[in-house]
């Protein structure tokens, strides 16, 4: 009886450390992705919309 229940508490700890692991990758793989997203739009915000509210404010 006592090995049943070690071997039920091995598999919930399995599945909840694996189901952490594969939300750390998600989170890892997406942080390249989203940080080149907020690079270009500070590029685009810088090159375009300044210069473009920089010449509504002058005028």
């Amino acid at each position: 009886m006592t090995n049943l229940v070690y071997a039920e508490a091995a598999q919930l700890s399995l599945l909840a450390g694996l189901s952490g692991i594969v939300l750390a990758a998600a989170v890892a793989a997406m942080m390249p992705t989203s940080s080149d997203a907020l690079i270009a739009m500070a590029t685009v915000a810088r090159r375009d919309v300044v210069p473009m509210l920089a010449r509504i404010a002058g005028s």
